[in-house]
């Protein structure tokens, strides 16, 4: 594969964890207290997701592995937002399975 393919998933993954933190910085601001808007663990998911395809592409088991502890925590906490269950159940089960296959 192109490896500026390979590179532009990482860097847009890493844009990503980013562009979260400066929605948790701004929104706790705003708000005058920490807080982690449901923005922010959802380019949290997304960038892990990215992370795991650039891992797979570079054949690294520890970005893979390790993406795949926080990816649990995105989920668990997206879930204590509300937003887990509004995503379609096909979507869910891919995500909750597309780690352990990363690994394997």
């Amino acid at each position: 594969m192109n490896q500026y393919l390979i590179f532009s998933i990482g860097f847009l993954s890493q844009i990503l964890f980013s562009a979260r933190l400066l929605v948790q910085w701004i929104s706790s601001e705003k708000a005058g207290r920490v807080l982690s808007p449901l923005l922010f663990w959802q380019f949290s998911i997304l960038a892990s997701f990215l992370m795991m395809i650039y891992g797979i592409l570079r054949n690294d088991l520890a970005i893979i592995f390790g993406q795949s502890v926080t990816y649990g925590v995105y989920i668990r906490n997206l879930h204590f937002q509300g937003f887990w269950s509004k995503i379609p159940r096909p979507v869910r089960i891919a995500a909750i399975l597309f780690p352990l296959l990363a690994i394997i």
